[in-house]
């Protein structure tokens, strides 16, 4: 029963909180973005012809017509696995990461511009991204996750010491006792009753913003979000 309640709060908190936290590994294989304009070349994907590129015209920030240095990836990379060109895994120091999003190569080499997507990565002309993808949970989420799953094991249990709420209120009326079940508002909320988890949830969920001042004239700054010296 132990493993069962811990993974029944650890799905609770998860949904409470918007599943934003917890990270999975992902594998991509990339080919160049198209952009604006018209590129001298483009193939379209098909079984007869197993490569899949596409034409490059006017380049702005997000590619480049002569080689390509950076790689957008979906979702929110929190750290780079292994990087597969081939069947040579590039060294993770060769990198970085802008924007949670934006795999930089930064040793002077370049990415393939396209890949044989007929062949299993790792074969001659194949390459791919392995990374991890989401926010890692913030301090406090496990040991929240410890005692929600501490709570319903008791609640399961018939545990008087259970600091769940009861979910029926009970209302006396000319000395009829009648049991209201409530409509789980609160709960779908992350209102559990406990105040350790709901006011961790409610840190996670609301959290406060600073009043930032932006001009469309001025461009948004890149940020670096992971090297490799930080890992």
């Amino acid at each position: 029963m132990k493993a069962a309640v811990q993974e029944w709060a650890v799905d609770y908190l998860w949904q409470w909180t918007n599943q934003r936290f917890g990270l999975c590994s992902e594998i991509v294989r990339p080919c160049r973005q198209t952009c604006i304009g018209s590129g001298p070349w483009a193939f379209p994907w098909d079984q007869s012809f197993p490569f899949f590129s596409l034409g490059c015209g006017r380049c702005g920030d997000s590619c480049s017509c002569q080689y390509v240095e950076q790689v957008k990836l979906p979702g929110i990379v929190s750290e780079p696995l292994e990087v597969l060109i081939d069947d040579e895994a590039v060294d993770l120091s060769a990198f970085r990461v802008d924007d949670w999003t934006i795999l930089v190569r930064q040793d002077g080499g370049r990415f393939p511009t396209c890949q044989n997507l007929g062949l299993p990565l790792g074969e001659d002309g194949t390459w791919g991204i392995e990374y991890l993808q989401g926010e890692p949970v913030p301090p406090g989420g496990e040991l929240m996750a410890g005692l929600l799953a501490q709570e319903f094991a008791k609640s399961v249990c018939g545990d008087d010491s259970c600091r769940l709420p009861r979910r029926v209120s009970s209302i006396q009326r000319q000395g009829v006792v009648i049991g209201i079940l409530d409509n789980f508002t609160g709960l779908k909320e992350g209102l559990t009753g406990i105040f350790e988890i709901d006011a961790w949830i409610m840190s996670q969920t609301k959290p406060r913003r600073r009043a930032v001042v932006r001009s469309p004239d001025v461009p948004v700054p890149r940020i670096t979000t992971w090297s490799y010296a930080d890992s």
